[in-house]
C-alpha cells in the first residue's frame, strides 16, 4: 500500500503555518504556497532547509516533491 505524503501534510504535521516556513525560507507565503502546490519548483536551499525543520532527511524531501510534481503532472494529462 502507497501512502501519499505531501509537503502540506509534513508541514501540518509539524505544526508550522505556512507563513512561519515561508519566513523560515526567506521567502513570500504565495511563493511557498506555489512551492507546496507544485507550480514552483523547491531549490536545493529551501529543500535543506524544510528537511532541518520537519525533522527528515533531504532525501525525504526530494521524493516528496518528485512525487507531487508526478501526480501534477498526470493530472493535467
Amino acid at each position: 500500500m502507497a501512502i501519499n505524503i505531501s509537503l502540506k501534510g509534513l508541514r501540518a504535521n509539524s505544526g508550522y503555518s505556512l507563513e512561519q516556513v515561508a519566513d523560515r525560507l526567506g521567502i513570500s507565503r504565495e511563493t511557498y504556497r506555489k512551492k507546496e502546490s507544485n507550480e514552483s519548483k523547491l531549490t536545493l536551499e529551501e529543500g535543506f532547509a524544510l528537511a532541518e525543520m520537519f525533522n527528515c532527511s533531504i532525501t525525504d524531501v526530494r521524493d516528496i516533491a518528485r512525487s507531487e510534481e508526478r501526480f501534477s503532472r498526470n493530472a493535467e494529462t
